[in-house]
């Protein structure tokens, strides 16, 4: 299985950090809510789908900009003088 087969904001929270599970009970309440009423069989199916282009793209936006695509130099802020 390539993705949770719920677009839920709080998917990626509960799977990065696994003691949230426990702190977040209503919240994995109404997760496996709406699994339950998905079915098993719609649960495979939204699994198998492509990623959307905007999760396959988005990490590398990253690497994209820090490789000078744009012409410019990149600076943080601690790197700002103001006068």
């Amino acid at each position: 299985m390539d993705l949770f087969p719920i677009k839920d904001s709080y998917t990626a929270y509960l799977k990065r950090d696994g003691s949230s599970i426990s702190r977040n009970p209503n919240t994995v309440d109404r997760l496996c809510g709406r699994l339950y009423e998905m079915g098993l069989e719609k649960i495979f199916e939204r699994c198998s789908e492509p990623k959307e282009t905007n999760r396959q793209i988005g990490p590398l936006f990253k690497r994209w900009l820090n490789n000078g695509t744009l012409g410019i130099t990149l600076v943080t802020l601690e790197k700002l003088t103001y006068s």
